[in-house]
């Protein structure tokens, strides 16, 4: 799988020395993982719907457990929340985290990966995610909680790290309580998505070192929230 990566990129993210690597983003949104497994030219070629192109479904799980381990940090993997299900949540860390006697474990034996992956963080929801879910044409608005976390929490992987996914809290604060009252029970983080757009900014368009700027700006702007 190292022939996979360019090798001057994982020798950067090396040096950059990252503990966690998350793998999600609105495209999570209507992404089913089960498309992404097993020979590379057997996968389907979808429309991502969260951006409009397309989706060849070349970097699945497997390619990003091999580059978490190339680079020497923790996965963290987003669950679909918009078009997914409970089951296929649970399969999807049975397939990570299950021994190969499981069915899922058995799957990712097969597919060339016998033991299972070093301990991952699941990431409940996406940036967009965990406020819009699709109805196979466009987002639409959801409640807090779609379906039960406890799904991963006790029934997949008991003792799991769950982060849970919400918009900025100074935006939606009864969305974010709802959230910490239904679900806080079964989270272990919550994690704010805090969405600054370049077209907000001063300078118009901004330029290299005013999106650096930004980008320090925001957690320290956070803090004072």
């Amino acid at each position: 799988m190292e022939g996979y990566f360019d090798p001057e990129v994982i020798k950067a993210a090396k040096e950059m020395n990252f503990s966690l690597i998350r793998w999600g983003g609105n495209f999570m949104s209507t992404y089913h993982w089960e498309d992404g497994v097993g020979p590379q030219d057997k996968r389907p070629t979808l429309l991502d719907r969260a951006w409009g192109g397309m989706e060849y479904n070349d970097f699945g799980t497997d390619e990003f457990m091999s580059l978490c381990r190339l680079v020497g940090a923790q996965p963290m993997i987003c669950m679909n929340l918009g078009s997914g299900t409970k089951e296929e949540a649970r399969k999807w860390v049975e397939y990570v985290n299950g021994a190969p006697a499981t069915p899922e474990g058995a799957r990712r034996a097969a597919n060339g990966h016998r033991d299972p992956y070093p301990p991952t963080v699941w990431n409940w929801g996406t940036s967009s995610g965990e406020t819009t879910r699709w109805d196979g044409r466009r987002p639409r608005a959801m409640p807090p909680v779609t379906w039960n976390s406890t799904v991963v929490r006790k029934q997949a992987l008991p003792g799991a790290t769950l982060v849970s996914c919400g918009p900025g809290a100074d935006f939606t604060p009864a969305w974010t309580e709802a959230l910490i009252k239904q679900a806080g029970k079964d989270m272990s983080y919550l994690s704010i998505h805090y969405v600054v757009r370049l077209n907000q900014t001063v300078a118009k368009p901004p330029d290299a070192d005013a999106q650096a700027a930004i980008a320090v700006a925001i957690p320290v702007g956070m803090t004072n929230l």
